[in-house]
């Protein structure tokens, strides 16, 4: 299977418009292009080629048909949107979770409006908001399989931060994007409510905000 990146696209034209705009810039022109021409547009090119490259790797590795995905529109769309995203982040879990939403498009495991909904929460969401949800989505679990000592927790809070370093400041932050997006069923407050040794062990994610993980998961064989 064969995806190459186009030679030219609106993106392209755009950042010729960009560098032109940069060049008009009286006391920092010839920097600003420079700056342009030589740390935004080449890693911007080689990450979108590497997820295509990747892509398109693992599409070929699952058997996936070229000929039939091509006729998708719907698989189109969610290509081009992940790859969008995928050239805006340099962080390797983002990249990973991006790839695998578009292995489930080739599957069609979520119909195509979730597909969207998902992938615009996916490029808004920061790694640390995919940690703390893939954490409050089964805590015991992820405590074994990252080699982490659970300590008798009495509070979420403390949890977060056993497991991933977090403060309390980052944490509510975080916790409130992740309900407000209707992904986590906690809100910032309950973050530090005492609870028995049973409580802090709970999953803490919806069902959408399952259905999410999932999507941006590898695909199961």
């Amino acid at each position: 299977m064969n995806i190459e990146v186009p030679e030219e696209d609106r993106t392209d034209l755009a950042h010729a418009a960009t560098r032109g705009v940069l060049g008009a810039i009286p006391w920092a022109g010839s920097m600003a292009q420079e700056l342009w021409d030589r740390a935004v547009v080449p890693p911007y090119r080689r990450r979108l080629e590497q997820f295509f490259h990747d892509v398109a790797t693992e599409l070929d590795s699952a058997g996936a048909r070229l000929d039939d995905l091509e006729k998708d529109d719907r698989f189109t769309t969610v290509v081009i949107e992940a790859a969008q995203c995928a050239s805006r982040t340099h962080d390797p879990e983002k990249r990973c979770a991006l790839r695998n939403a578009v292995l489930h498009a080739a599957r069609a495991s979520e119909d195509a409006d979730t597909e969207l909904v998902f992938l615009a929460l996916l490029d808004s969401l920061t790694p640390p908001h995919l940690k703390v949800l893939k954490l409050l989505d089964g805590p015991e679990s992820w405590f074994q399989a990252a080699g982490v000592p659970w300590r008798g927790y009495n509070s979420i809070s403390p949890m977060i931060e056993g497991a991933l370093g977090f403060g309390r400041d980052l944490q509510e932050a975080i916790v409130a994007d992740l309900h407000v997006r209707g992904l986590l069923g906690l809100d910032r407050g309950s973050l530090h409510t005492m609870m028995s040794s049973n409580g802090p062990r709970a999953s803490r994610t919806t069902d959408l905000g399952k259905r999410f993980l999932r999507f941006v998961s590898a695909p199961t064989p």
